[in-house]
């Protein structure tokens, strides 16, 4: 995909068959399960002697000169709605917070132009008897002017065949589903001038992605760009994902890595794709800034 996107902007420049016999070389591609990816860390942070405090929200924080002071509760239990509650303190804060990461920033103080806008990407899996039809990973020629890759397909470690994402605004920042909507984060981004900035530039796409994902028949013809053997009824639908995308205030879909430093914090405000693939990548470069910013 790359190699593509490299062809088409340096087409003028360069040979393309330059570019084709490059793909041919790099043939060989690795997917991550990402379940098994995160019980490794875990017994590799108990390794460490690392606390995880586990999933939970964060309420406030209070600059305490030196350092900062965080209210923090999680769930006892996901049958039990209580919450235990604790303050934890600490010196220096490294902000990876995704799709809240925008809001992290702003509860510290800080003032950023950027504003997190959930885009929900929803997939299909296909049945077993069409298996066959996707041997590997099958990706679209990028569009220069989104982030967004576009629909694709990609081999499972355990055999399967997942096809999508589109990207259709999410009406909350944890919408996985289009009945979710929560009014004060959906309030938030529409009162952001950011995003009217990207809605009047994009309205057309923004349409075309919300009919597609309402009409399977659509998300289907769009599938069959790639692959023109599937049908409708190769396709179940699973579960789908949001994408936390940086929009800044002049309506700039925020396309490559954002990484900021504050007095005492790094703030990852936006790690687009491949940002999975990267993540140990990015997780050493976050390190090492710590370690010479922080003076650690």
């Amino acid at each position: 995909v790359l190699f593509l996107f490299l062809a088409l902007k340096f087409r003028n420049l360069v040979d393309f068959k330059f570019f084709v016999a490059l793909l041919l070389i790099f043939s060989s591609i690795v997917i991550l399960n990402k379940r098994k990816f995160s019980s490794f860390r875990e017994i590799f942070f108990k390794s460490k002697k690392i606390v995880l405090v586990g999933i939970g929200t964060i309420h406030g924080f209070t600059n305490m000169g030196g350092s900062f002071l965080s209210v923090y509760s999680t769930l006892i239990s996901k049958n039990i709605k209580e919450v235990s509650r604790y303050y934890i303190s600490y010196g220096y804060l490294i902000n990876c917070a995704g799709l809240y990461a925008d809001k992290i920033v702003r509860m510290i103080g800080e003032k950023s132009n950027i504003k997190i806008i959930p885009f929900r990407g929803e997939y299909f899996e296909l049945t077993e008897d069409s298996h066959h039809l996707v041997n590997g990973l099958i990706y679209p020629v990028p569009d220069p002017k989104f982030p967004f890759l576009g629909v694709h397909y990609t081999r499972l470690i355990n055999g399967g065949v997942e096809a999508g994402p589109n990207a259709v605004l999410a009406f909350a920042k944890e919408g996985y589903k289009f009945s979710t909507i929560n009014p004060k984060e959906f309030l938030g981004t529409l009162s952001f001038s950011g995003f009217w900035i990207m809605a009047a530039k994009y309205w057309k796409t923004g349409m075309s992605e919300m009919y597609r994902s309402l009409s399977k028949k659509s998300f289907t013809r769009s599938l069959q760009k790639l692959v023109p053997e599937i049908r409708e009824e190769n396709l179940v639908s699973t579960e789908a994902g949001v994408r936390a995308q940086a929009v800044d205030s002049t309506g700039f879909l925020l396309d490559d890595f954002s990484i900021i430093q504050t007095t005492r914090g790094i703030h990852v405000q936006n790690a687009p794709s491949p940002a999975a693939t990267s993540s140990l990548s990015i997780g050493k470069y976050v390190a090492d800034l710590a370690q010479s910013s922080f003076s650690l």
